[in-house]
């Protein structure tokens, strides 16, 4: 059994309170409650298999916000447990009792979206041992038999062994501890997906524009909007790493300013984090990039100096908003109480604020608890569950008597999940191994269902399963998967919320969009003007930089601070290497002035105000010349222009040589500088292939594209 297509509606429409839950506000019978995120999705699963009528509405997709940029982490909270000791905090201490209980929940309902992750605390001073394992065996002690290895110490030589890339001075040696990690966006759509099946009403990308009222001032209804086609956008303070990451995640537990930051394990990168700052509510936090320079900077401190972890190793940025509830006696986001609290309004409305990913489900348990109180609504036996799940062999031991089950009810695909269902996949289907794996960690029992669904490949291996990007395991099967069963609408509900790609690595989902967008126009029944619209909406987005919106900050900023801009360190001349600029010979800009001209569109206002007053320098193109003369070119010196130019023929030996060239002037304090991101650049090819007509081209420029990403991002 399935979860039935999203519902199709008009423009808009009124939805009475009989059946309602709201993306932020759930209706059941007479009851208003208003969440966000997992939380919503957790609601409307309790609801509903409390035997209650419910609809959910998210005005985006599901996980679209905070929820989606989470930590990944499963935890109690080590450090609030070391604030609830030397703080007597009580209300520190119950939260860490309460998230080790939900752990145990959430590893339970979804095995196959969760795991255990064993995690390192470096230790510098050996006085310092003893006190961090007291505190990891109190934590062990709170979370009682889970069936887990307990907290132990390892050595120097042996945390070295595990985590090779750590830093070996000051390094006394380490202690290990268990704690939860998650795949959040899947985790957020499968309680969606899940309270379907049980018979809730679920959509997405569905806005509540007004809530409805009698003469008392009592909610009676909600006028919805649909979105459809709509907008989405991608957000930046965790960042993934290309890295080779342990199975084995590591925290710092005294950063340079008494925060915690982490490196864990996660769909094979790496992910470090988080910062935590005050901040002014907004729908669309953008990436900043001092806070992952300051992450970068912090990682330094920990990993061996012979590894140079650089900003272009950051494949990938988000950043969310976490709902805390606010406490007048805290002095900082930091010693805030990661709790929750549930209101009821005058008017019928309850809202659920605060809390984090680990307790989602006893915020869900509380709320519904209210709202069966508040409005007296009549619970019932859940006659006749649903079989949700490819396999009737496994009972979940949920008894749905009307009281709250979820503590039991398993979601969709964790029936009959493996740990070795993908070998059943590889042999049935002929997917790749590192495909199945993925597959049965992403979807359970329900891979499947996403195997079936995957075009045979006419190849002896494998058989079925083309990559949407040849770097990640993530398969065509998905996207059909995602569209047909879990409401995905827009490439970027695919390639951020049902796959992680966006999240994993921004420039190969940008590179993948053309295939998904294929995919889901055969899936969808999309026109030539909805595909258009997904290729405007969706390349920058899916980024973090919507229309270029952080480029004025970034060349005020960044720039001049990498090039050493007003420092001693500052380059006696710049060199610009362009791709807006073609010759068929290297071409050297050699005039003593120039002027600034802008050849893009779509930027903000103040990037067309930028100017750049330095001089040009014909002695330092006179060394460029020569430079390249000695490789075997024939530069072109052309005092028209102020940058060098790149090559029509598009040969990649000779910009090599080029680049060969041009490097050796660092030597003499010149900084080079290259301008043009490919798949901007790449773009308009991307478009023209995607003509009917032009599909077996396409594929071979995506076998292109790949090989040189791979080639790139191995150097």
């Amino acid at each position: 059994m399935a979860p039935a297509s999203r519902l199709r509606h008009a423009r808009g429409w009124a939805l009475p309170i009989a059946a309602s839950v709201v993306g932020g506000t759930i209706f059941t019978a007479t009851a208003r409650v208003r969440y966000r995120g997992a939380t919503g999705a957790g609601v409307a699963l309790d609801a509903v298999t409390r035997g209650l009528k419910v609809a959910l509405i998210e005005r985006d997709d599901f996980s679209s916000g905070t929820s989606s940029k989470s930590t990944k982490l499963v935890h109690g909270g080590v450090r609030y447990l070391e604030k609830a000791v030397w703080n007597l905090d009580y209300a520190q201490y119950q939260l860490v009792r309460e998230a080790l209980k939900e752990r145990k929940y959430f590893l339970r309902t979804a095995p196959h979206l969760s795991m255990w992750l064993p995690i390192m605390l470096p230790i510098d001073r050996w006085w310092k041992a003893p006190y961090y394992w007291a505190g990891t065996k109190v934590y062990d002690m709170l979370a009682g038999s889970e069936g887990i290895e307990s907290s132990y110490f390892l050595t120097k030589s042996k945390a070295l062994d595990a985590f090779p890339m750590l830093k070996r001075t000051d390094l006394f040696g380490a202690l290990v501890y268990y704690d939860g990690a998650h795949n959040d966006s899947r985790m957020n759509v499968s309680l969606a997906m899940t309270a379907a099946l049980y018979g809730a009403t679920v959509v997405n990308h569905m806005e509540v524009t007004r809530l409805l009222k009698d003469d008392n001032g009592k909610l009676t209804g909600a006028t919805l909007t649909d979105h459809i086609p709509a907008r989405d956008r991608r957000e930046s303070p965790e960042i993934t790493i290309k890295a080779n990451p342990s199975n084995m995640g590591l925290i710092d537990p005294s950063t340079s300013d008494g925060r915690v930051i982490f490196f864990l394990p996660w769909q094979g990168n790496t992910i470090a984090g988080t910062t935590d700052d005050a901040c002014t509510i907004t729908p669309n936090p953008l990436p900043e990039e001092e806070a992952i320079e300051w992450i970068l900077s912090e990682i330094r401190q920990y990993i061996a100096p012979d590894i140079n972890v650089r900003r272009g190793d950051v494949l990938a940025a988000w950043s969310g908003i976490r709902p805390l509830v606010k406490d007048p006696k805290a002095k900082n986001t930091e010693s805030l109480v990661r709790n929750h609290l549930i209101d009821t309004s005058a008017s019928g409305l309850i809202t659920c604020a605060g809390g984090k990913w680990t307790t989602y489900r006893q915020m869900a348990e509380e709320c519904v608890d209210v709202a069966v109180k508040e409005f007296e609504l009549l619970t019932k036996p859940f006659k006749n569950a649903p079989s949700i799940s490819g396999t009737d062999i496994v009972d979940d031991g949920a008894i749905l008597d009307g009281t709250c089950q979820t503590h039991n009810v398993r979601l969709v695909g964790a029936h009959g999940f493996s740990p070795t269902l993908f070998i059943p996949l590889i042999q049935h289907f002929g997917v790749e191994t590192e495909v199945a794996k993925h597959l049965t960690e992403s979807y359970g029992d329900r891979a499947w269902a996403v195997s079936s669904l995957c075009e045979l490949t006419n190849r002896r291996f494998p058989a079925r399963g083309e990559r949407i990007s040849q770097l990640y395991p993530f398969v065509d099967g998905e996207v059909r998967y995602s569209v047909r069963h879990e409401y995905a609408q827009t490439a970027v509900d695919v390639l951020a919320r049902r796959t992680r790609l966006a999240f994993l690595n921004a420039q190969a989902a940008l590179e993948a969009l053309p295939l998904v967008i294929d995919i889901m126009a055969q899936e969808l029944g999309w026109d030539k003007n909805r595909q258009g619209l997904e290729w405007k909406e969706s390349p920058l987005p899916i980024l973090g930089d919507p229309n270029h919106g952080d480029i004025v900050a970034s060349l005020s900023t960044r720039v001049p601070r990498i090039l050493g801009l007003g420092t001693p360190r500052a380059p006696r001349a710049i060199i610009v290497v362009t791709a807006h600029w073609l010759e068929g010979h290297p071409t050297i800009s050699s005039a003593p002035k120039h002027e600034l001209y802008y050849d893009y569109y779509n930027f903000p206002e103040a990037a067309y105000s930028l100017k750049y007053d330095a001089p040009g320098s014909p002695e330092v193109a006179a060394e460029i010349r020569a430079a390249m003369l000695a490789e075997g070119l024939q530069p072109k010196l052309d005092a028209k222009r102020v940058q060098v130019s790149v090559l029509e023929s598009e040969d990649p030996a000779a910009h090599f040589r080029m680049g060969a060239a041009l490097s050796k002037l660092r030597d003499s304090n010149v900084a080079i500088v290259g301008s043009g991101f490919a798949s901007f650049h790449n773009l308009g090819i991307l478009r023209r292939l995607r003509a009917p007509t032009n599909h077996a081209d396409l594929a071979g420029f995506r076998a292109r594209s790949d090989t040189w990403n791979v080639a790139l991002s191995q150097l």
